[in-house]
Order: structure tokens, then C-alpha cells, then sequence
């Protein structure tokens, strides 16, 4: 009842801090640098200014990359408790 009154933007932004919470800072770290990564790579697409960033090429794949790894690494340690 208290989600259904709050902005979608809000509800975003909570999402978005109890995912980071839960990590340790280096996956937490890795996780906000794979967020920019995929944000960085559509907006320099939108506005259009693949030609003066020079490495706007590895933005798609790094947060594609930098997301799987860290996927992969919680999954691993998941399995190896039980």
C-alpha cells in the first residue's frame, strides 16, 4: 500500500539502493560502473556523439561484461554454501 502512492522514480531509486546495500563495496563498485556503462552508451547514442567519444564502442559491452561477472560471482558463491 505505502508503493502504490510513491513516483515511479522513487520506487527506482529504492530498487536500485537495496540491490547496492546488499554488496560488499568492490561489487558495489563494479555494479555502479556497469550501470554507467549501459546509461553512458544510450545517451551518447541519443545526443548522438559516438564521434567525440572516443570509446564510446566499449560502453556496451562493458556493463553487458562487468554485470555478467558480477552475476556470475554471486551465483558461484551461492552454490557453494549449499
Amino acid at each position: 500500500q505505502q508503493g502504490q502512492n510513491l513516483p515511479g522514480h522513487v520506487k527506482f531509486l529504492r530498487v536500485f539502493s537495496d540491490l547496492t546495500q546488499r554488496l560488499n563495496p568492490t561489487r558495489r563498485l563494479a555494479f555502479g560502473l556497469g550501470s554507467v556503462g549501459f546509461v553512458s552508451h544510450y545517451l551518447v547514442n541519443i545526443f548522438g556523439l559516438e564521434g567525440i567519444v572516443f570509446f564510446s564502442e566499449l560502453l556496451l559491452p562493458f556493463g553487458f561484461v562487468s554485470m555478467f561477472l558480477l552475476l556470475l560471482v554471486e551465483l558461484l558463491e551461492k552454490s557453494d554454501v549449499q
